[in-house]
């Protein structure tokens, strides 16, 4: 379970993607990859980081870890697939 600390880092990056900062956005998703390799939503956002950053091969591992661990939620999940294979 990820802490309060961590979880506001996650919506800090969302929002700095939204904001166009995506080198920024980019490496604090790094940090929280580190700490939660499992955890689903921040690999679907770490490959969506990727993506954006132009970074396609990068982006693939994290697209197939968030799908394969089981938690995100449809639309998410949906995203994700969509993600993988528009970058495929």
């Amino acid at each position: 379970m990820m802490t309060t600390q961590d979880n506001i880092l996650l919506k800090t990056a969302i929002k700095m993607r939204h904001e166009k900062e995506f080198k920024a956005s980019n490496r604090i998703l790094k940090k929280l990859d580190a700490k939660y390799p499992l955890n689903a939503n921040i690999q679907y956002q770490y490959a969506w980081s990727f993506d954006i950053l132009g970074q396609e091969r990068e982006a693939v591992p994290h697209y197939y870890a968030a799908i394969d661990n089981n938690g995100l939620e449809s639309v998410d999940l949906e995203n994700a697939y969509l993600g993988l294979g528009s970058t495929l």
